[in-house]
Order: structure tokens, then sequence, then C-alpha cells
């Protein structure tokens, strides 16, 4: 096994860890961090902003962006504790659990607040000297949602399950769970990313430079 996985997935199964130390793990390992809604130009200067602020008292996770020739994405992502369980333990109804419920109502509360038109074009100032300057800062600007939560043993012997958590999938919205993370980065590795801060009201302050190299 890949030392790295091997490290991630005995950080994922100590019951001592939160998900701030995923967070601190994933920044110090920035390969394993997912890019759902990856658009054509891939990874924006292969940089993924750590603690968005996106206002009414919401700061993300972990934020990037990417565009192709028609549009910007930004994408925000919300890292949940991986000892929350997504599914109630009942051997005759499955359901949610509440804590997975409100993991998702919280996107959802994201996706109401930006989905204003004034609030969309506040996130995108916040985030405009990432874009550059010129006709490519002026694109289109869409925002998509990431929820990572959970553990792939819960789902994957029941297809009830995998159906239901999969219904939570939109064109906006992904749920992954930490092990997909593992998946994905053994299917196909990622280059390591540049970490970023917000600073001040638009400003953004390197936080961590991998010690391989990025793609810029």
């Amino acid at each position: 096994m890949d030392e790295l996985i091997r490290k991630f997935k005995n950080l994922l199964d100590d019951e001592n860890n939160n998900e701030n130390d995923i967070q601190y793990f994933l920044e110090d390992n920035s390969e394993l961090i997912p890019l759902p809604f990856i658009a054509g130009h891939q990874l924006h200067q292969s940089a993924i902003i750590s603690k968005l602020p996106i206002g009414n008292g919401y700061v993300l996770d972990f934020a990037y962006l990417t565009k192709c020739s028609d549009y910007w994405y930004l994408v925000l992502m919300e890292i949940e504790d991986p000892k929350k369980t997504i599914f109630k333990k009942s051997s005759e109804n499955i359901e949610f659990t509440s804590k997975f419920n409100n993991a998702y109502d919280q996107v959802l509360s994201w996706k109401s607040y930006l989905e204003d038109g004034n609030n969309t074009e506040e996130i995108k100032k916040r985030v405009k000297k990432l874009m550059g300057v010129g006709s490519i800062s002026e694109l289109p600007f869409y925002v998509r949602y990431v929820l990572v939560y959970g553990r792939k043993s819960e789902k994957q012997d029941s297809k009830r399950r995998i159906s239901l958590l999969n219904q939570k999938n939109t064109n906006k919205i992904q749920v992954k769970t930490f092990d997909s993370l593992v998946s994905e980065y053994q299917s196909k590795p990622e280059l390591p990313k540049m970490i970023l801060s917000p600073w001040r009201e638009n400003g953004f302050l390197i936080k961590k430079v991998p010690s391989k190299d990025i793609v810029m």
C-alpha cells in the first residue's frame, strides 16, 4: 500500500481525530484533495483556498476555481468528521442520520444564499484577484458544491443505500465518502496543489507550497 494512503486510512480510522485533523492532513498532502466539477482548463493556478468565507457567517473548508472557454466554476467543499455515519442503524428501514441530513442541509443553505444574484457577485469579487484581468474574468461565473462525508463501508454491500446516496448528487452538488478520495487518487493520481489562505478583504496569502512540483 502507498505510504500516503496508509497514513490517511489510519487517520480516518483513529477515533481521536476529527474534521480539523483531516483538513490539516489534506493541506499537507494536497494530492488527495478531490476535484469534482473540474473544467477543461483544470485547476486554476494549481491552488486550493483554505477556509474561504462566503458571507452570512459561512466559512468553507476548501474552495477552488476551474474554467473552460465558456465559464468559470467556483467549487466549495465541506469536510465533516469521518466518524459521523450516513445511515441509521436499522435492519428494517434505510434512512439517513440526522447528522448527515444536517450536513446536506448546510450545503443547501450555502446554495440558497449564493444563488441570490447579489451574493453571487460578492463571492466572485472575493476571488476575482485569482481570476486575472480582461475578458477571461468576465466569463459567466457559477458555484458548485461538494460534501465529503462518511465511509464507503456503510453502503458498499447495499444497492438501496448506494441508490439513496446517489440521489443526493445533482448537477450542482456532489457527495463523496472519504474512501472515494483514496480510490480516486489511486486510479488517477493528482499533483500536489498550492494552499492559499484568505487575506484582508479580497486578497490571499500562500499557506503551503508542496515539496513536489506543481503545474501553473
